[in-house]
């Protein structure tokens, strides 16, 4: 039996009618949603924490949730599309590319400030004197210490900066990105296999989260009939604004009349499933795949 519709504590800006378009989102248009929805929510609950007069925050919050509602997947910033852009000249291909001079230096700037790599960048440097001097004296005596402090050397750049003192005191978190180096005098087949166990290893770090696969229209349409967007703009006044909206109120207003979801429906299933969804995890999944649709559309113009 359907649910009755009662008097709630829904927002009078609310319009479910202006998720009728997400139907005919594109992953470009989802990543845009996502993104909007995560930085309303932390945003909202950001300046709840700093106001101090509750009307004035109401009326910028509900100007920020109209303008949101009215602009779904048109508002977003491209940023994050574009760290994935296609770019074959400089050998970057989405979410693989070559190691590029600023990463190096970057990479470079970190090692030195390791403790234990002093030694080693210092007879790197002497192997790298010598080579362009022609010393050869000199540069088997330096490539004899460099071997001597191999211990540290076999160390992945990642592992040592993550047991760094200097990540320690850091606020950052370690980033995502890994650099690996790859024997191209191996066959592609070899090279693919070796990757692949590689890319498993690094998956079973407790630091690298990923979405499973890349998105399909079967999972748009998932994320619709779940009303992801209407409950997590629900959620999101709620907990901006501290309006007392119950589950019920949710129920009634994120979903058409005559569609069967119940209270238990929202509480412990489709909100749960909404606020997992606006990760970002799925940020980058749909980022990349964004860029890489935009990729395959200019080859073919």
């Amino acid at each position: 039996m359907a649910r009755a519709r009662t008097p709630s504590r829904i927002p009078h800006w609310f319009n479910l009618k202006a998720y009728d378009r997400l139907e005919g989102f594109k992953t470009q248009d989802w990543l845009h949603v996502i993104a909007e929805l995560t930085f309303l929510g932390e945003m909202g609950e950001a300046m709840r924490s700093a106001a101090d007069n509750e009307e004035e925050l109401r009326a910028e919050l509900e100007h920020m949730f109209i303008e949101l509602q009215e602009n779904l997947g048109h508002g977003g910033s491209d940023a994050f599309k574009e760290r994935y852009a296609s770019n074959p000249d400089v050998y970057a291909f989405g979410s693989v590319a070559s190691v590029n001079t600023l990463v190096a230096a970057s990479m470079s700037a970190r090692l030195e400030r390791m403790e234990g790599a002093q030694d080693l960048i210092g007879s790197l440097r002497k192997v790298i004197d010598a080579d362009i001097e022609g010393d050869s004296d000199a540069w088997r005596e330096a490539n004899r210490e460099v071997w001597d402090q191999g211990a540290f050397g076999r160390v992945p750049f990642f592992v040592a900066l993550r047991h760094s003192d200097e990540f320690a005191k850091s606020p950052l978190s370690l980033p995502n990105h890994r650099a690996v180096t790859v024997d191209l005098s191996v066959p592609d087949a070899t090279i693919r296999q070796d990757f692949d166990k590689w890319l498993a290893a690094m998956r079973q770090l407790d630091s690298d989260y990923a979405a499973k696969r890349p998105f399909t229209s079967a999972d748009y349409q998932r994320w619709v009939q779940g009303g992801y967007v209407p409950l997590l703009m629900l959620d999101g006044w709620r907990r901006a604004t501290g309006a007392r909206i119950t589950y019920g109120d949710m129920c009634d207003a994120a979903f058409p009349m005559g569609r069967r979801v119940e209270v238990d429906d929202v509480r412990k299933t489709l909100l749960p499933n909404a606020k997992s969804w606006a990760s970002m995890e799925n940020i980058d999944a749909l980022a990349v795949q964004a860029a890489n649709e935009d990729a395959v559309r200019h080859s073919e113009e």
